[in-house]
Protein backbone atom coordinates (compact mmCIF):
# COMPACT_ATOMS: atom_id res chain seq x y z
CA UNK A 1 0.00 0.00 0.00
CA UNK A 2 1.47 3.53 -0.55
CA UNK A 3 2.17 5.76 1.74
CA UNK A 4 -0.68 8.37 1.36
CA UNK A 5 -3.63 5.68 1.54
CA UNK A 6 -1.72 4.85 5.04
CA UNK A 7 -2.32 8.62 6.05
CA UNK A 8 -5.51 8.58 5.00
CA UNK A 9 -6.45 6.34 7.48
CA UNK A 10 -4.42 7.42 10.03
CA UNK A 11 -5.75 11.14 9.37
CA UNK A 12 -9.58 9.57 8.98
CA UNK A 13 -9.22 7.69 12.39
CA UNK A 14 -7.01 9.95 14.32
CA UNK A 15 -7.89 13.45 13.64
CA UNK A 16 -11.69 14.02 14.59
CA UNK A 17 -11.48 17.46 14.52
CA UNK A 18 -10.32 17.81 10.48
CA UNK A 19 -12.19 17.27 7.52
CA UNK A 20 -10.70 15.94 4.60
CA UNK A 21 -12.69 15.96 1.77
CA UNK A 22 -10.43 14.86 -1.29
CA UNK A 23 -7.48 13.16 -1.52
CA UNK A 24 -4.83 12.79 -4.18
CA UNK A 25 -1.61 10.56 -4.56
CA UNK A 26 1.02 12.90 -1.70
CA UNK A 27 4.39 11.74 -2.28
CA UNK A 28 6.34 9.58 0.24
CA UNK A 29 8.63 12.16 1.06
CA UNK A 30 5.83 15.13 2.00
CA UNK A 31 4.18 12.59 4.03
CA UNK A 32 5.41 12.42 7.43
CA UNK A 33 5.13 16.44 7.19
CA UNK A 34 1.15 16.34 5.67
CA UNK A 35 1.10 14.01 9.17
CA UNK A 36 2.32 16.35 11.44
CA UNK A 37 0.60 19.89 10.08
CA UNK A 38 -2.95 17.29 9.94
CA UNK A 39 -1.99 16.80 13.87
CA UNK A 40 -1.34 20.61 14.30
CA UNK A 41 -4.55 21.35 12.82
CA UNK A 42 -6.63 18.83 14.13
CA UNK A 43 -5.29 20.25 17.57
CA UNK A 44 -6.29 23.89 16.89
CA UNK A 45 -9.59 22.75 15.83
CA UNK A 46 -9.76 20.92 19.09
CA UNK A 47 -8.90 24.00 21.22
CA UNK A 48 -11.81 25.92 19.32
CA UNK A 49 -13.98 23.33 19.60
CA UNK A 50 -14.78 23.80 15.67
CA UNK A 51 -13.82 21.67 12.80
CA UNK A 52 -11.08 22.63 10.15
CA UNK A 53 -12.30 21.47 6.56
CA UNK A 54 -9.10 20.72 3.75
CA UNK A 55 -11.39 20.98 0.84
CA UNK A 56 -8.80 20.30 -1.68
CA UNK A 57 -5.58 19.40 -2.33
CA UNK A 58 -3.06 20.16 -5.04
CA UNK A 59 -0.18 18.81 -6.16
CA UNK A 60 2.42 21.16 -7.96
CA UNK A 61 3.79 19.80 -11.30
CA UNK A 62 7.14 20.58 -10.60
CA UNK A 63 7.82 20.04 -6.77
CA UNK A 64 5.07 17.75 -6.00
CA UNK A 65 4.68 19.55 -2.60
CA UNK A 66 1.36 19.50 -1.87
CA UNK A 67 -1.53 22.52 -1.32
CA UNK A 68 -3.99 22.24 1.24
CA UNK A 69 -7.05 24.49 0.79
CA UNK A 70 -8.37 25.26 4.31
CA UNK A 71 -12.23 26.34 5.24
CA UNK A 72 -11.70 27.34 8.60
CA UNK A 73 -13.87 29.50 11.39
CA UNK A 74 -10.67 29.37 13.57
CA UNK A 75 -8.34 32.54 12.22
CA UNK A 76 -5.01 30.66 11.14
CA UNK A 77 -2.41 32.98 11.50
CA UNK A 78 0.65 33.75 8.83
CA UNK A 79 3.71 32.30 10.92
CA UNK A 80 2.25 29.00 11.23
CA UNK A 81 1.39 28.46 7.53
CA UNK A 82 5.25 30.47 7.10
CA UNK A 83 6.63 27.40 8.58
CA UNK A 84 4.94 24.63 6.71
CA UNK A 85 5.81 26.19 3.37
CA UNK A 86 9.39 25.96 4.91
CA UNK A 87 9.33 22.47 5.91
CA UNK A 88 7.66 21.34 2.45
CA UNK A 89 10.46 23.43 1.09
CA UNK A 90 13.51 21.73 3.09
CA UNK A 91 11.19 18.02 2.04
CA UNK A 92 11.51 19.02 -1.79
CA UNK A 93 14.95 19.09 -2.15
CA UNK A 94 15.81 15.56 -0.83
CA UNK A 95 15.89 12.95 -3.05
Amino acid sequence: MQLWLHLKLYADNEYQSLLIHQWVAIEDKYIFISNSLFKELNEIAKKSNTKIDVIHIDIDDDTKIPTFHLDSKVAIDEEFLNKWHFLYFVASMKN
